[in-house]
């Protein structure tokens, strides 16, 4: 010790190295890399490999209890010391210990180099372990296109050692990507590539592979609206997860089938699945799993109206979500805050959320969000009357929604046939509607896109003066939302139903539908439209000759019409007071 003490104290005095520090541990570093590098070079490289080994082997005994905190230094000199079995187990825990604190771009740098020194004595289940970790932190990423060549290579690095389970591996997760949505959604393909797994999985007896196949049919069939069938698929994955000793399978399944039983209108199901899923992913403690729990909630409970129940979860999701840098949970936080405030009359509040949501990367969020946002924009300054901004957030809605399917499409593209009708444009916005309507189911309501289509349906219709037609095509949405227990936009189409009824020449019945609308409004503290509901129910008493009735109206519609207008950002405001509906009840 006093020796190397004395050696030390030569070569600083040299000026080649400098005290770090004394306590806990004396420390020295070098004062310039080119000598540290010089130094280095001037070993041999045999007593390179020994020293390295040496350091590798002291750091695993000094901290055996912080090897994680250490294993990209421990990867490194195991690396430089020719053991690559050993730097390869800690390239991949470092990326997993990078992966866990969301510095996503140093977990890919980790798991990149892993797979650049993958030795020939590797297990399959440890490459296969490493691609499948490299594959998600590139999700996490944004990085799609990346993701796909990761997941085809493990699928050709599983056929060249003749390893069916890391095909199989490979499959699976490839249709994952597929089948969910991303800029890589692709039914078909998702479809093909689950049929090519099940038969793998089948001759190998994996059953827990079975059940990951059947919970991506689930999830592909439920975002092809093909709503019963994922159901069935949903309901053979976990039976099947339930006979298995794997908590986070099971949870996953649970966590997609709950929207399989929402878009289906099995409510309780759907909420016994959500809760139990929640549960797991806590005693998991797997946080972005339980920000989609959270957030799926807060989507059905929008669905159902429960707006304040809706933000609750939204809030404790975002919370959770910004805390660990989860972009995809925040956009999807943001979207379904800015429904609800679009519902509940609170308009500065649902567009600085959609101007949020707008501000991330669009690569690194949920897909749709980047779409619904703008279409909610939209529909907001369509509704403010400022008709200029409606269009500039309409053509960047569809611009990000072409790399999707046409599904994802039908609710931009009604957005703008109810546009081009009120710029006087009657054959563009029919040939739109077809457009939207090509794919079109009005019974899937796992996004949000029936609503927007049927808006512009009616619009269509009265515009032509098709009243008959009209009524029918809102009595059949109507019935399609009491089945499915959707509530959000029931009050609008009771308002368009009202409006059809005196184009009829039905007014009684439109008086009665229009006091039916109010009061549910006033229930689950609607107001986006509360005002309009008011001032027609006044119209309609002034026509009947009921003025007392017909002041108390107007008078509840001046309230609704001023909360709205404390609500509104300035620019909007000025446009919104130039509207003909704000106007008449003003000036009355």
């Amino acid at each position: 010790t006093m020796i190397l003490a004395t050696r030390l104290k030569k070569i600083e005095s040299s000026g080649l190295i400098r005290l770090a520090q004394q306590d806990p541990e004396v420390e020295y570093i070098f004062r310039h890399a080119l000598v540290q590098d010089a130094t280095y070079e001037s070993l041999l490289k045999v007593d390179r490999r020994v020293l390295h080994q040496a350091v590798g082997q002291t750091l695993e005994t000094l901290y055996p209890d912080q090897l994680d905190e250490i294993a990209a230094t421990l990867a490194f000199h195991f690396e430089r010391a020719e053991q690559p079995e050993k730097a390869l187990g800690y390239y991949i825990r470092a990326g997993e210990a990078a992966a866990r604190i969301y510095a996503v771009d140093e977990s890919i740098d980790l798991f990149c180099h892993a797979l650049e020194i993958v030795p020939d004595s590797v297990s399959h289940e440890d490459l296969t372990h490493l691609y499948s970790q490299y594959g998600r932190v590139l999700e996490l990423a944004g990085r799609f296109d990346a993701v796909i060549q990761v997941y085809e290579q493990m699928g050709a690095e599983g056929v060249q050692r003749n390893d069916p389970r890391m095909e199989l591996d490979a499959l699976i997760a490839r249709a994952i990507l597929h089948s969910t949505p991303s800029p890589h959604h692709s039914f078909a393909i998702a479809a093909e590539l689950c049929e090519r797994a099940l038969s793998l999985a089948r001759a190998l007896e994996d059953r827990e592979a079975q059940s990951r196949i059947y919970w991506i049919r689930m999830i592909a069939t439920l975002f092809e609206g093909r709503l019963e069938e994922s159901i069935s698929y949903g309901e053979q994955s976990l039976e099947i997860a339930r006979t298995l000793d794997n908590p986070e399978r099971l949870a996953f399944i649970l966590n997609d089938i709950t929207r399989c039983y929402a878009s289906n209108g099995m409510l309780e199901k759907s909420v016994a699945a959500n809760l139990e899923a929640r549960a797991l992913w806590k005693e998991l403690d797997n946080l972005p799993m339980l920000v989609d729990n959270l957030n799926t909630c807060a989507e059905y409970l929008f669905f159902g109206a429960e707006f304040a129940q809706g933000l609750t979860a939204i809030f404790e999701a975002y919370e959770i979500a910004k805390s660990i840098h989860n972009v995809w949970g925040q956009t999807f936080c943001l979207m379904v805050q800015g429904f609800i405030y679009t519902e509940t009359g609170e308009m500065d509040r649902a567009i600085q959320v959609n101007l949020e949501l707008l501000t991330f990367d669009p690569r690194q969020t949920f897909a749709i969000a980047q779409v619904a946002s703008r279409g909610q924009l939209a529909e907001i300054y369509i509704e403010c009357g400022d008709l200029e901004n409606a269009y500039q957030y309409l053509a960047a809605a569809i611009e990000q929604a072409r790399g999707l399917e046409s599904t994802a499409q039908s609710g931009v593209l009604a957005g703008i046939t109810r546009y081009q009708l009120m710029v006087g444009n009657l054959v563009e916005a029919e040939d739109l509607f077809a457009k939207a309507t090509e794919h079109y189911d009005p019974k899937n309501f796992t996004t949000f896109i029936p609503a927007y289509v049927e808006r512009a349906r009616h619009d269509l219709l009265m515009h032509k003066g098709q009243f008959a037609d009209a009524l029918e095509a809102l009595n059949q949405i109507l019935a399609i939302m009491d089945r499915l227990q959707i509530v959000f936009c029931r009050p609008e189409f009771m308002f368009r139903k009202a409006n059809t009824l005196i184009a009829l020449g039905r007014q009684d019945e439109a008086l009665a539908l229009l006091k039916d609308t109010a009061a549910l409004c006033e229930r689950i503290e609607s107001r986006r439209i509360l005002w309009r509901i008011y001032a027609l129910v006044a119209d309609l008493q002034s026509k009947f000759g009921h003025p007392a009735e017909a002041d108390q109206a107007r008078r509840k519609a001046r309230e609704s019409l001023d909360f709205l207008m404390e609500h509104l950002p300035g620019e909007l405001r000025q446009s919104f007071l130039q509207l003909p509906a704000v106007v008449g009840l003003l000036e009355t």
